[in-house]
């Protein structure tokens, strides 16, 4: 995969926001079936601020690599700020198989009086199975 030095800025970068991407309630790593897969993130900003699901690149919500064409569903995401994150992401593998792996990153924006003042990217690896 393409994205090591991403992982690796993640690792190092320390983690001030409480984030979470769960696919099968794993976090990180985990191994699933070709299909739809249900992808939950959470987050819960700190004290005085909000949370929003951020842009990974300036016009791309999230960084995906595959071997098989995965994609995250982008319709009806929501845009405004919130006391917390409780999202329910698809990730679409429906042309997956055994073998093939799916790597992504979720990034998470915590703002305060309309000022992004912290942001952070969550990655996992699916392997299928």
């Amino acid at each position: 995969m393409n994205d090591g030095i991403q992982k690796m800025a993640e690792s190092t970068a320390g983690k001030p926001l409480e984030i979470g991407v769960f696919v099968n309630q794993k976090s990180g790593y985990t191994e699933t079936k070709p299909g739809i897969i249900d992808v939950v993130v959470k987050g819960n900003p700190r004290k005085n601020r909000k949370m929003k699901l951020g842009y990974h690149f300036k016009d791309d919500r999230f960084r995906i690599e595959s071997t098989c064409g995965a994609y995250l569903e982008e319709n009806n995401l929501p845009t405004g700020e919130s006391d917390g994150l409780d999202l329910h992401l698809k990730l679409h593998a429906e042309n997956g198989k055994p073998r093939d792996v799916i790597s992504f990153t979720v990034t998470v924006s915590e703002v305060e009086n309309d000022v992004e003042f912290d942001r952070r990217g969550v990655s996992t690896v699916v392997h299928l199975v």
